[in-house]
């Protein structure tokens, strides 16, 4: 999956991104180096996931996105992966 830069809504601490599929992804940076980027929103398909909702209505296309913060860990987290462009 390709998900173009969308310099319009990005800022410092959050890029987002417009995937083939129809989807907008935000991405949370992390500037403190903790736990990595991740995904903390979904738009697509006029619906719209966050983060803070927690995982049960992630859309289907992300789940192999999801990550333990450590392999002992209960919290996980969607990593964005998927290729980026940056033109």
């Amino acid at each position: 999956m390709i998900g173009k830069y969308n310099y319009k809504l990005s800022w410092e601490k959050s890029q987002v991104f417009d995937l083939d599929n129809g989807a907008r992804v935000y991405i949370e940076v992390d500037t403190h180096h903790t736990y990595g980027d991740m995904i903390s929103c979904i738009e697509f398909n006029n619906n719209v996931w966050h983060c803070h909702n927690g995982l049960k209505d992630l859309p289907k296309f992300a789940n192999d996105w999801k990550e333990k913060v450590t392999p002992n860990s209960s919290s996980t987290l969607v990593r964005p992966r998927f290729e980026k462009v940056w033109e």
